[in-house]
């Protein structure tokens, strides 16, 4: 009985040895980088928000499940938790800044750096020198910069303090970018971001500029001796008050332009410059247009100079407007309208087949998006393919279909997780 234990005892020793010494089977690191695609919600759907139970956090914490599985799954997925970082506080900046300087192998996953909160103005200058260090020397394949101001997570200071003399601003150097959004906010005045373009206008291939309050438009950079080139920008989406928009108009050129994003600045009194400005920005710089997207300031305005700009552009294909701008376009294949709030149904002209057709009469496709989508989904016109009936986006896996809020983690969604459900989010092929 002792012999036949101990030689029993052997064999599932041998027998564990095998299966252990067996090389375990794994998938491609690109198998698996699309199947994590799939599982995570791509983060130009999410603001980042440092609540616990916000739609950004949910989904970094996926991510670090993600990561932690086993090393085959760290190696797949440790470029999607590093590929997009937001910055909640300066002292949080300092310490990411110390970890990747020391991780070369990490720092070469960043591609994108979203800063999401306050800088108050004593501390601009350490928030530049930290952006221009990061950029420089730390994160060489940095390509996209964002600057969203979050009153949720407020840095010390007054938030309410203006610089009382900013003529000669610090510029922010973003050597290797090639995608740019600011949102002109209490930290980086919209001077200071037109100030500091010419550093890397050659090289951006995408750019946004939002203005939210009238104080951020105050100031107009002075006349520069020639037009500032941007040769390889495709995508340009602002929300500016006329002012500076009749500066970007007279002294920026954009020679390979194809999609245009324009918006009118919410916290602004409209007036006809506002209109007439967008109109002029549309015939200077807007031969090359295949898509655009063209926020009208109000229903009762004349739509003749825009219906003029649109007639200048021959090679636009894809128009989003709201549905009250009475315009005709034959060389539009693709329609989609997006509801502004408080419009009486009787002014929604293009509610009617027979009007729509009038008025494009080589459409192919008609949508009606949600006014929220278009607002908050920055870059909207390339992430919408005019070819699709629905709301289908061009990242992996990803399918609007529902309530789109609980995506983006703003404030309007509740406070607590139950609030947060993904469940709209539908994966292709499924």
């Amino acid at each position: 009985m002792k012999r036949q234990k101990t030689k029993m005892q052997k064999t599932n020793e041998d027998e564990k040895t095998k299966l252990t010494s067996k090389t375990s089977p794994h998938l491609p690191w690109e198998i698996l980088r699309l199947i994590f695609l799939r599982a995570t919600v791509p983060t130009i759907f999410v603001v980042p928000d440092c609540r616990p139970q916000g739609a950004w956090n949910l989904n970094t914490k996926m991510k670090l499940q993600l990561v932690s599985v086993c090393k085959d799954w760290y190696e797949a997925s440790i470029s999607l938790l590093y590929e997009d970082i937001a910055i909640y506080s300066l002292k949080q900046f300092g310490a990411l800044m110390s970890t990747l300087d020391k991780k070369s192998s990490l720092a070469a996953q960043v591609v994108s750096l979203r800063v999401a909160t306050h800088i108050p103005v004593t501390h601009l200058p350490l928030f530049q020198r930290l952006v221009d260090t990061v950029s420089r020397n730390v994160c060489l394949n940095l390509r996209r910069f964002s600057f969203e101001e979050s009153f949720l997570v407020m840095d010390e200071g007054n938030p309410f303090v203006r610089p009382t003399n900013i003529k000669d601003p610090p510029c922010i150097t973003l050597t290797t970018l090639t995608h740019l959004e600011i949102h002109s906010t209490l930290s980086i005045p919209l001077y200071q971001v037109l100030m500091s373009m010419p550093l890397f206008a050659g090289r951006l291939e995408s750019l946004i500029i939002l203005t939210k309050e009238p104080e951020h438009c105050w100031l107009v950079p002075t006349k520069p001796s020639q037009p500032l080139q941007f040769p390889l920008l495709r995508v340009f989406q602002y929300q500016l008050e006329y002012l500076n928009l009749q500066f970007i108009t007279a002294y920026w050129a954009f020679p390979v332009l194809d999609t245009l994003a324009s918006f009118v600045s919410p916290g602004l009194a409209i007036s006809t410059q506002d209109e007439e400005y967008h109109v002029v920005f549309l015939k200077a710089h807007g031969k090359r247009l295949k898509t655009l997207l063209l926020e009208w300031p109000k229903p009762a305005s004349d739509t003749t100079s825009a219906q003029e700009a649109i007639d200048t552009l021959s090679h636009l294909r894809h128009l989003i407007i709201p549905p009250f701008l009475d315009v005709s376009a034959s060389q539009v294949h693709w329609l989609d309208c997006f509801l502004k709030d408080d419009v009486p149904t009787e002014r929604l002209v293009l509610f009617s087949d027979h009007d729509r057709h009038t008025r494009f009469p080589n459409l192919q496709s008609y949508r009606f998006l949600d006014s929220d989508l278009v607002r908050k989904l920055p870059l909207l016109p390339t992430l919408l393919p005019p070819t699709t009936e629905e709301c289908r986006f061009t990242f992996p896996g990803v399918d609007i279909r529902c309530d789109t809020s609980a995506l983006w983690g703003s404030s309007g969604l509740v406070w607590d997780k139950e609030g947060l459900d993904y469940s709209s989010v539908a994966l292709i092929g499924k």
